[in-house]
Order: C-alpha cells, then sequence, then structure tokens
C-alpha cells in the first residue's frame, strides 16, 4: 500500500531542549521553554474558569432553582464511554445538591443517536428537568417537544452545533462563545457544569471519569484536556469505584498500579463500548455506578465477553467489507460506502475507522433496517467529514458528528444517490489528487541516537493521544537484518542496523516478511523500553517502512525467473498481426495515479527509482489496490492484477506478446527502448543445443538446480522454461527448480517459442 511519511512539524530550538525534542514539541504548538515547561508539567490550577464556558451561568442557575423547587431530573446520555462518564459526572452532581435524579441511555439498535421523541414523552411523566450530555445539539425538535411537555430543558454538548440552535433553556457548548478551549469532550463538558455546581475540590471525585471519556472519545490531549486526562488517569489508578477496578483486573490493567492512555483505548474502553455495540449500554452503565463487589465482578466478566463477541462481529463485518470492495475500483473513487443487510450498526463506526486507516479514504459503514440505512463514518487524511456529510443533507434523514466521525440514517433507496453526493463533496475538499496513507513523524535522527536516555525524556509527553500522538522518530536508510515472524505469524521481529548503531525492533500487524523492503528502508518507530526476564533494553515500536534510497537489491539471483516466466508466455502466443507497443512519453508517467513502472533489470529500477523519487518502490509484486504509481522490480507482468491505467515497459519490449499478459481490463501498455541492461540479461540466458541436452542429463541425475553444468545462473533458468516448453519437464510457475521428468519424447530446441526468442 504506498503511504507517504510526512514530518508532523518543523525543525526548531527552544534553550534547553535537544533540537528533535524542540521538534516534538513545536508540533504540538510549543514555541518557547516557558511554553514546553508547562507542556510537561500539567497542573491543575492550568484548569479554565468553568463560568466561561457558555451556557454554564443559565443551566447552574436552572439547576440550583430546580433543587430548590423538588424537581426531578433525568440526565439523558448517550451509549458510549464518552455518554455514559458524561451522564454519571452530572447526575452525581445533581445528587450531591439534593435532587432526584436518574440516568436515561438510550438503546443504540431501537433508538439510535441522540434525542428521540419517544423517549422525551416517556420521560416527561416523571420529570421536569431534562438534560443532555454528549449529544442534543442536533435535536432541535425533540427539544421543542419536550419544552412544550413542561420540561426545562439544559443540553450539554460537544459536537458540532448546527447554524441554527436548539430551543432550550441553556446550551453549555465549548465551540459557543469564547471558552479558551474548545475541544473538550461530553464527559470533560458535563464535568465544567459539575466544577460550577460543586466546586474544583468536590468535582475531582469524578475526574477519573472524565479523564477516561476525554481519552476514550479521541479528543485532542492538549490544553485542558492534557490537564483532565494526566490528572484523572492517576485518579483512575486509584479509583475507589469497584466496576472500575474490577474491569481493569479483568482486562490484566493497571496490576503495576500504572493507568496509561494506552491501556485506558485498548483495555478499559472496548469493554464498556461493547455493552452498547452488542446490547445495551445498561450494563456497561450498571458497572460505573455499582457499589457492590459481587455486582461489578460478574458486570465486568459479561463486558469482557461482549468484548470478544464484538471482535468476532467486527472482523466477519470487516471480511465482508473487503469482499464488497473487491468488485471496486479503487484507483478511480475517493470514498468508500458499504452496505449489508448482516451487519451490526453497533460496529459500524470500527469497520469504517479501519477501512479508513488502511485505505485512506473517508470510509461509511452502514447497516440496514427495514428500508432505512443507519452506520457511522471516519474521516482520513484533511477530510471535514462533518462539512461532508453537510453537502449531502438532501439524501440524509439525520446525521450528527465532528471532523473525524459521524453517525448518519438515510432511506435505503438514496444510497446510490448519497453515494454519488459524497465522492462528489470529498472530492471538493481534495480535489482530484490521490489520497495517501500518511505516516507522520516528529524527528528524523541517526539510528546512534535511539537509547534509554531518549525514551526517559520523551515519557515527559505522555499522556498521549489525538493532538499529542506518541512521538514518532525517522531513521533512513537503515537494514532490516535477521527478520523474523513471532505471535502466530502476526508480527515481525529483527534488528534495525545503521552505520554505526544496531536495534531491535518489533513490527505489529506485519507478519508478511515478503513485504520488507530487501535493501535500504526508511523507518518510522516509536522508541520504547522492553521489559523481558527482568531485563531491559531499548526497542523500536515499527509503524511503518518503505524503501530508502537503494530501494532494490543488486545480483538479486531470481531477476531472470518472472522475465523467463513473461517471455515463455509472450513468445508462446503466435498470433498473427501482434504489433509492439507504442513508445512511451513524457506525459505517459505524469498521471497523479495509475501508472506503473515495470522494471526487469535492477539498474533500470534503480534509475527509474531515483528519477521518479514520488513513486512508490516494489518489490516482486505490484499489489497497490489503489495503484498508486510505482516502480517495480523483478514482478512478472502476468500477476498484476491491480487496475493500473498505464504499464510502462522501462525495459523495452522483447517480444509484442508482452503486450497482452497484464490481465487488466482496458490498460495501456506502453514501451521504452530497449535498455543495455535487459540486452545484458537476455545474453546470460543464452544456451546451446549442447547445453540444454547437459541440462536434460543433469536433471534426469536429480540435480534439479544444475549445479553441475557451467553456465551463468541465468542460462540454467532459461534451459529449464525451455525443456518445460518441449514438454520434457514440468514445474509450477515461478518455481523451476522444484522440476519433475515427464516421458521422454523426441523434441527440437528449435520447437521452443522461447528458444527462438533468446537465441535469435
Amino acid at each position: 500500500m504506498a503511504q507517504t511519511f510526512v514530518l508532523r512539524g518543523e525543525p526548531h530550538h527552544i534553550q534547553g531542549y535537544p533540537d528533535w525534542m524542540a521538534a516534538l514539541l513545536h508540533a504540538r504548538g510549543i514555541s518557547d521553554a516557558q511554553a514546553a515547561h508547562a507542556f510537561l508539567n500539567p497542573d491543575l490550577s492550568m484548569l479554565h474558569d468553568p463560568a466561561l464556558l457558555h451556557g454554564v451561568g443559565e443551566a447552574v442557575q436552572i439547576i440550583r432553582a430546580g433543587a430548590a423547587e423538588g424537581m426531578r431530573a433525568v440526565v439523558y446520555g448517550d451509549y458510549d464511554v464518552d455518554g455514559l462518564c458524561a451522564a454519571t459526572i452530572l447526575n452525581d452532581a445533581l445528587l450531591s445538591l439534593g435532587m432526584a435524579s436518574t440516568i436515561y441511555i438510550p438503546d443504540r439498535h431501537s433508538e439510535g443517536y441522540g434525542i428521540n421523541e419517544d423517549a422525551v414523552r416517556a420521560i416527561s411523566r416523571d420529570a421536569q428537568l431534562l438534560i443532555s450530555v454528549d449529544c442534543g445539539i442536533s435535536n432541535d425538535s425533540e427539544t421543542a417537544l419536550a419544552r412544550e411537555l413542561g420540561m426545562c430543558v439544559i443540553l450539554t454538548d460537544h459536537h458540532t452545533p448546527p447554524e441554527v440552535l436548539p430551543s432550550a433553556d441553556a446550551i453549555v457548548h465549548p465551540m459557543l462563545g469564547d471558552y479558551p478551549f474548545p475541544q473538550l469532550c461530553g464527559a470533560g463538558t458535563a464535568w465544567k457544569l459539575a466544577c460550577a455546581l460543586l466546586g474544583t475540590e468536590a468535582a475531582l471525585q469524578t475526574l477519573d471519569l472524565a479523564a477516561l471519556a476525554t481519552i476514550a472519545d479521541m479528543v485532542p490531549l492538549l490544553g485542558e484536556n492534557r490537564v483532565i486526562a494526566a490528572f484523572g488517569l492517576k485518579a483512575l489508578a486509584s479509583t475507589q469505584r469497584p466496576g472500575l477496578k474490577t474491569l481493569m483486573e479483568v482486562a490484566g490493567i493497571g496490576r503495576d498500579g500504572i493507568v496509561t492512555a494506552d491501556r485506558v483505548s485498548f483495555g478499559i474502553a472496548p469493554r464498556l463500548n461493547a455493552a452498547g455495540r452488542i446490547q445495551t449500554a445498561q450494563d456497561a452503565l450498571r458497572l460505573i455506578n455499582t457499589q457492590d463487589a459481587d455486582e461489578a465482578r460478574t458486570l465486568a466478566l459479561m463486558l469482557d465477553d461482549l468484548n470478544h463477541e464484538r471482535r468476532q462481529v467486527q472482523d466477519a463485518m470487516r471480511a465482508q467489507a473487503d469482499e464488497l470492495l473487491a468488485d471496486t475500483n479503487l484507483a478511480h473513487v475517493r470514498t468508500i460506502v458499504l452496505t449489508h443487510p448482516d451487519w451490526n450498526k453497533g460496529v459500524a463506526g470500527l469497520v469504517a475507522g479501519k477501512l479508513a486507516e488502511t485505505h485512506a479514504y473517508p470510509s461509511i459503514v452502514l447497516a440496514q433496517e427495514d428500508e432505512v440505512l443507519t452506520g457511522s463514518g471516519r474521516s482520513a487524511g484533511d477530510v471535514d467529514l462533518y462539512q461532508a456529510l453537510c453537502d449531502c443533507t438532501e439524501h440524509l434523514l439525520q446525521f450528527g458528528g465532528h471532523r473525524q466521525a459521524a453517525g448518519l440514517s438515510l432511506a435505503a433507496d438514496s444510497l446510490p444517490a448519497f453515494r454519488a453526493a459524497f465522492e462528489a463533496a470529498v472530492r471538493a475538499q481534495t480535489g482530484d489528487a490521490p489520497l495517501v496513507k500518511r505516516v507522520y513523524y516528529d524527528a528524523e535522527v541517526p539510528l546512534f541516537q535511539v537509547g534509554a536516555g531518549m525514551v526517559a525524556s520523551l515519557d515527559a509527553l505522555q499522556p498521549h493521544g489525538v493532538g499529542n500522538p506518541a512521538p514518532m522518530l525517522l531513521c533512513r536508510n537503515v537494514r532490516l537484518r535477521a527478520p523474523r515472524a513471532v505471535g502466530n505469524g502476526k508480527h515481525i521481529k529483527m534488528e534495525l542496523v545503521g552505520d554505526t548503531a544496531r536495534l531491535d525492533s518489533i513490527y505489529f500487524g506485519m507478519g508478511d516478511i515478503d513485504r520488507l523492503p530487501p535493501m535500504d528502508a526508511d523507518v518510522v518507530f516509536e522508541p520504547a523500553i522492553n521489559r523481558y526476564g527482568g531485563v531491559e533494553t531499548t526497542q523500536a515500536v515499527i509503524r511503518a517502512v518503505q524503501a530508502g534510497e537503494m530501494a532494490f537489491p543488486e545480483g538479486y539471483a531470481g531477476e531472470a525467473i518472472p522475465a523467463l516466466q513473461d517471455f515463455a508466455s509472450a513468445s508462446a502466443n503466435n498470433e498473427d498481426g501482434m504489433l509492439y507497443p507504442p513508445e512511451a512519453t513524457a506525459r505517459d508517467w505524469s498521471a497523479a495515479q495509475g501508472v506503473l513502472l515495470f522494471c526487469r533489470t535492477q539498474v533500470t529500477a534503480q534509475a527509474m527509482r531515483e528519477q521518479f523519487p514520488g513513486f512508490s518502490a516494489a518489490f516482486r509484486q505490484a499489489d497497490d489496490p489503489k495503484a498508486h504509481n510505482a516502480v517495480v522490480y523483478a514482478a512478472s507482468l502476468q500477476d498484476i492484477t491491480v487496475p493500473y491505467d498505464t504499464v510502462i515497459l522501462c525495459d523495452g519490449c522483447v517480444h509484442p506478446g508482452e503486450t497482452r499478459l497484464p490481465q487488466l481490463p482496458g490498460v495501456r501498455v506502453l514501451a521504452m527502448p530497449v535498455t543495455s541492461a535487459m540486452r545484458e540479461l537476455i545474453a546470460r540466458m543464452r544456451m546451446s543445443t549442447d547445453d540444454l541436452r547437459q541440462a536434460y542429463v543433469a536433471l534426469r541425475n536429480n540435480d534439479l538446480a544444475l549445479t553441475r553444468l557451467d553456465a551463468p545462473q541465468e542460462a540454467k533458468l532459461a534451459a529449464l522454461y525451455i525443456l518445460r516448453q518441449m514438454e520434457l519437464i514440468d514445474f509450477p510457475d515461478a518455481q523451476p527448480y522444484q522440476s519433475k521428468l515427464l516421458p521422454v519424447r523426441k523434441s527440437d530446441p528449435t520447437d521452443s517459442p522461447l528458444y527462438r526468442l533468446i537465441n535469435p
């Protein structure tokens, strides 16, 4: 898959800090020593006055008056971690004020996201005050209904506000007004309201929930969110909530007394979210709020089981999504919109996120119920997903969200029109340029600088998340030494080797050693400490690898095999009237996407790589489904299956039949003049009839590699392919050394089209 390495910031200097640390800080908006000290040493004093938050004054006045009048309140939340934590935070605050209050969490599957009219009517029978958390900003008609039914309505939300706000009695929202930090999550917004109601000291009792939600909801971990997360994680590590304590035990988290953002993201949050995705969120809400240790264990084990089921559902949906994508020419689109009648809309967002991550396209996954499609979308690159959906409003029944993620529903018969409108909306933002996966790094360093001291310095940047990602370093032109698959073949361990340094590494999720660059590699990685058997060592946790300056191996023994495989097929095709392909011109490889520079020799491949540095380098296979421009070496034309528009034979065309080898509909095959490197390769393939006879005798004597034949390696391989055309031997494609003898028959080498081709 094509990718591009992008420097997150720019080189920078801050007095008292190494340049690589200064670059990291600058990419996070830190430009001077004072700001750097504040960022690396967050303090509760950095929290903003909650009174500055839009609508807080009105909300506090309504709530306090309601408590004094004996009003009953319902906190209306959402079914994800943010909504559950926000509801608990605000409900606890209301109870502390002496107000009768309960929590209402809608069912994702039957009610969907946000406030719904049936719930409003039911709530109005018992409550006089409706307070939303993590939702409501797009529920104008439902808000109006609640007020018509006699309820006072306070909306607290953090999602992108519409142009016309609902007619609530108060709206608490960090993006409205002039609040200094507009990127709070739903629970962060609720926690600030709790601070205004109770005072910050008392509200610290729920800071663990605010941190849990802030990390789980993937809002930027900068500014006020960084303070909430940093101190809330410490509170979470020592939380007295039986449910969270037991859930962490079940997840194997916090045994060392440390809870990190990663442990929340991959251990706690998925288990809490699994309840709402697979069943309802009520069990997750009960776990957060229970004070009973036995109930906590029962619920924690139940959520763990649901999370396991969620993973199975997600894996099945992802496999089905890949099958559906197989029918899509990804080179000609910029978006992914998929639906299936058996999909679970509770898992749609996760699958959309994986698709967006893999393909770098904004992705929407929809489940169908009756004649309505409901699901979620995730953005990619710089695409503003919410704005793109705004441009498709006429095709949607409902939608809401923000730049990176959104939920939506539409009529099933509107799907074709929506697909077209969504594609147009994204292209309006990006143009027709290819959308390539971006791998961000913070600083380029030589390998010898990476050590335990650097890791210790980088730890001060935690907690990591959106806006403050784990620091990524780039080392260029290192060698990948001794790669080996581990973890049931899912991961690769290897050693990074530079001129004067070596560094152990682990590449999670990359179990295919053949996909690693064969020569120099540019590697983006997170430096970390590996603790095993009581020993601590520095290691690189690799995030991405791509070919370096020397992309292709010199003297590669397998260079001749794909060429002979193609020549054998091309020369055997003796159709009359075949023509050599047209000569390539400069404009033929200037297209933004869909051009494959096909090279049979290492000399030509390396030259093309240097001439077109923006093209990705592929070795032995060109399998990018989006057909990004690439230089490929040591591959067979017959094995190219992705939809390239143009294939340029950079070493020239030896036989006109090569034109028909790519099995790609509508492909143009062009050629450059035959190179001297190609002529030399063919010259090394040539052999006499005596050479062929000796090769056949050697095979009959079980010398399958023809080791005793005095000829170049290329000639030995050519002999095998010629003998196969003569029907004296057979072997699997591209595996000539696995030959088996066929019954002896009389045959003349000149009967072989391949022999005639390479021995003119």
